[in-house]
């Protein structure tokens, strides 16, 4: 399933840019190499790379596609602000399974302060991947602010980090707690941080 939110591309443009593959007999419809990378690239390092196989995916498509369009990939993430995600799974990949990056990524010899933080709380996550699971409500205080701050730091712009911490306010849960209607979502942001004690509580 591609998930849209990952990156503002659209389906024509996917579409456009898709190969054909072999299943059973069919021919199938799937990513081009570089899309495939791009979305995998940015959905982990969203949740901190805490499960390696993720990594893994990438160190595949560095072998099995040593043509991919590095200069497209490397401007499509600058465009979308994500720069600092290519990076350090770069780094990663390198660190954990010695694969060589393409020059033309133009990795930094040494990291900025900011990238070097991505990396660092990724392979945190590696060992304790709590703060980056799925199920936000189950996590401590602590962990979520760990969580939030670490997507902070994916890109300088001051809408994408307000965007961040509206989209920390609203959860599904939050849906079935207190249905509402669509006029009425705003509401759900003043309303998030009553929901999450109320939740915290009747478990205790």
């Amino acid at each position: 399933m591609i998930h849209p939110s990952l990156l503002p591309i659209s389906f024509d443009e996917l579409y456009d840019q898709s190969t054909d593959i072999q299943i059973a007999g069919s021919k199938i419809k799937t990513l081009s190499p570089e899309d495939l990378l791009l979305f995998l690239l940015v959905h982990g390092g969203e949740h901190a790379w805490f499960r390696v196989g993720w990594l893994c995916d990438i160190d595949r498509i560095l072998h099995h596609h040593p043509d991919l369009d590095w200069s497209r990939i490397a401007d499509r993430m600058a465009c979308f602000g994500l720069r600092r995600i290519l990076d350090q799974s770069m780094i990663l990949v390198q660190g954990l399974f010695a694969t060589p990056v393409p020059d033309s990524v133009q990795l930094a010899r040494v990291p900025d302060r900011q990238t070097n933080y991505l990396v660092k709380t990724a392979v945190k996550a590696m060992l304790d991947e709590q703060a980056f699971n799925l199920d936000w409500h189950t996590l401590t205080p602590k962990k979520i602010l760990e969580a939030t701050w670490y997507r902070l730091k994916f890109q300088r712009s001051l809408r994408y980090k307000v965007d961040v911490l509206l989209k920390m306010l609203v959860r599904p849960q939050d849906w079935d707690d207190v249905p509402l209607p669509r006029s009425l979502f705003p509401l759900y942001y003043p309303l998030n941080p009553v929901l999450f004690l109320k939740r915290r509580f009747s478990r205790s």
